[in-house]
C-alpha cells in the first residue's frame, strides 16, 4: 500500500492554507476515488472541517455538533 502525505504550513495568517489544503483534498479525492483520505487540520480555528462538513452556515453547524 502507498501511503502519501501533503502539508501546507505557513506562520502567517491568512495565506490561503486552508482554501489551498481544502481544494487540494477535494480535487484529490475527485482523481482517486478508491482512496481514502484524511484532513488534518492542526489549526485551532478548524476551518477546514468547516469546508468539509458542507461549507457556510451548514458547515459550521456541523462542525459545532462534532
Amino acid at each position: 500500500m502507498s501511503i502519501k502525505v501533503y502539508a501546507f504550513y505557513n506562520n502567517k495568517g491568512g495565506v490561503g492554507k486552508t482554501t489551498l489544503c481544502s481544494n487540494a483534498s477535494i480535487l484529490y479525492a475527485e482523481n482517486n476515488p478508491e482512496a481514502q483520505i484524511l484532513v488534518i487540520d492542526m489549526c485551532p480555528q478548524a476551518n477546514i472541517y468547516q469546508f468539509l462538513l458542507g461549507g457556510g452556515k451548514k458547515g459550521y453547524e456541523n462542525n459545532q455538533n462534532l
